[in-house]
């Protein structure tokens, strides 16, 4: 499997190896919290954790995410700074595989799913992130959960 992480990103990232990645795409999975309003699936910081619909390893989830099933196996293990490099400055849109390779190994190890838990997404989130935006690149934070013993 061939990923597509961002030369830049590369130089300071902790080197990760294509086995490892390949594992960390099999193992350690997205989650969202939603909410039904309307009828309608509605994504947010409020709600139900869930695990969403799988999409390719160097694709946004972000924006396309769908809820599959509730995410009740989980505990929350860390949360975990992550980078994104930017195409539009207000789309926040990371591949899987540019979230999983900022995970420590250590955390690694543990991790069954991930989940977004801040990223820029407004005036005031760009205005303290002049520092990241200015090399190209989002903050963003993501919380990691491993499954319930």
């Amino acid at each position: 499997m061939h990923f597509l992480i961002d030369e830049d990103m590369l130089r300071w990232l902790p080197p990760v190896s294509e086995s490892e990645l390949e594992r960390r795409v099999h193992a350690i999975k997205p989650v969202m919290k939603f909410k039904q309003v309307n009828n309608e699936w509605k994504a947010g910081l409020k709600g139900t954790l869930y695990y969403i619909l799988e999409h390719g390893p160097n694709e946004g989830f972000m924006h396309t995410a769908a809820p599959i099933h509730e995410a009740t196996d989980l505990v929350q293990i860390g949360d975990v700074q992550v980078f994104h490099r930017y195409k539009v400055i207000n789309w926040f849109d990371p591949s899987l595989v540019e979230i999983l390779a900022q995970i420590p190994q250590t955390l690694a190890i543990l991790a069954a799913a991930f989940e977004v838990i801040y990223f820029p997404r407004g005036h005031r989130d760009f205005e303290e992130q002049v520092e990241f935006l200015n090399q190209g690149y989002h903050q963003a934070f993501i919380r990691l959960y491993g499954h319930k013993r």
